[in-house]
């Protein structure tokens, strides 16, 4: 179940409306160069259930896109990053069966690292079933 929620949630950065934005999605722990706007991706499973005398598994948590985008032009370009995921993540069923539901932002201001960086969360709850 984990790999396929990860799978779908990094399939969002291969759609059409996604590439359109020119900015990279990558994993939480990557370690390379950073573009000058990306997107850092965190897939957090919180809990799991089981139904059914064990036949069918729920698993449910957390997905954060941190969203890094130059500092000192407003809020437009990150509202605008946080808009097209909502259009592709809410209230989606994905191809794997991870359902998600309604995104929400929150500031975290500049990067400590690099402070021409601004930070906003894009936060989404998501339940998979299965095996």
């Amino acid at each position: 179940m984990f790999s396929k929620i990860l799978a779908d949630v990094y399939s969002v950065f291969a759609t059409t409306e996604w590439q359109a934005t020119s900015v990279m999605g990558l994993p939480s722990n990557y370690q390379g160069n950073l573009p000058p706007e990306f997107a850092r991706i965190s897939v957090l499973p919180a809990r799991g259930q089981v139904f059914s005398h064990g036949s069918t598994k729920k698993l449910s948590g957390l997905v954060i896109i941190s969203l890094f985008v130059k500092a000192g032009n407003g809020e437009g370009r990150s509202f605008a990053l946080a808009g097209i995921l909502s259009k592709i993540m809410d209230k989606k069923t994905m191809a794997n069966g991870t359902q998600f539901e309604v995104g929400s932002i929150t500031h975290q201001g500049l990067d400590e690292i690099n402070k021409a960086l601004f930070r906003v969360n894009y936060s989404i709850n998501f339940t998979i079933y299965g095996e």
